[in-house]
């Protein structure tokens, strides 16, 4: 059994990722027609928001996987700009295509360093440590505030650059953490995948779920592990 070295702060861990007709995907790895003019839909229109779960058809959209892009693909530099601008005003860590409405393998990242956002293109996994980080994770695409999470603490990914290039990195920390969710997403995982509401703190009530626990410094780990019981004898007997 592993063990999660530290709980990163809801703050930290906050990965942030229109309606859309599906269509089949083109060999060339190209957008469809429909995907093309949604582009432009929201560029002439400003829009800067997520699809929901909360909404059923967008649920559906979001639980769909998404489909390889070509680098060349001449729509690419408009669908980056739009999640760009999306993941900025959203207040996000990172955001993958699918949830502004383009069922593509895209995600952003912002990188620790230097605050960008760094496009990643078809990303795969290669390998995961058995190191676990806790975390409490948020997505604007799930409205019901925070989840407890374990997961790989270092990801290897192999993928795209824009310009077509290969790469090979391995992310650590909060950015493992919040690629990860992107990666659920691009595979059509949600971070409510298999849960409902009562597993989700509201994101205005965490503090008084931390007060509930007798503790507010997620960083020490005796009290990452009473917030990590609390939340689970809270959501179990919540159970109808």
């Amino acid at each position: 059994m592993t063990t999660s070295p530290r709980s990163c702060t809801p703050s930290l861990c906050l990965a942030l990722v229109l309606p859309l007709v599906a269509a089949a995907c083109h060999a060339d790895g190209g957008l469809t027609p429909a995907e093309i003019e949604h582009l432009r839909q929201r560029a002439r229109s400003a829009i800067a928001t997520t699809l929901s779960v909360d909404i059923p058809e967008q649920r559906i959209r979001l639980e769909q996987p998404s489909r390889p892009i070509a680098p060349d693909n001449p729509a690419l530099s408009a669908l980056l700009a739009d999640m760009r601008g999306t993941v900025r005003a959203m207040h996000g860590l990172g955001l993958a295509a699918v949830q502004i409405g383009v069922p593509v393998r895209v995600a952003l990242l912002r990188r620790e360093a230097g605050g960008e956002f760094q496009a990643f293109l078809n990303p795969q996994r290669v390998a995961a440590s058995t190191q676990r980080l806790g975390s409490w994770e948020r997505c604007l695409s799930v409205p019901w505030g925070y989840r407890y999470t374990e997961r790989p603490a270092h990801l290897t990914i192999r993928y795209q650059t824009p310009d077509g290039a290969e790469r090979r990195e391995t992310l650590s920390g909060t950015e493992a953490v919040v690629f990860q969710q992107e990666l659920d997403h691009l595979d059509g995982t949600l971070l409510s995948s298999g849960h409902d509401p009562r597993w989700f703190i509201p994101k205005d009530g965490m503090a008084g779920f931390l007060a509930e626990v007798g503790c507010a410094d997620l960083e020490n780990a005796d009290c990452q592990a009473r917030a990590r019981a609390h939340w689970q004898a809270r959501a179990k007997a919540a159970r109808p």
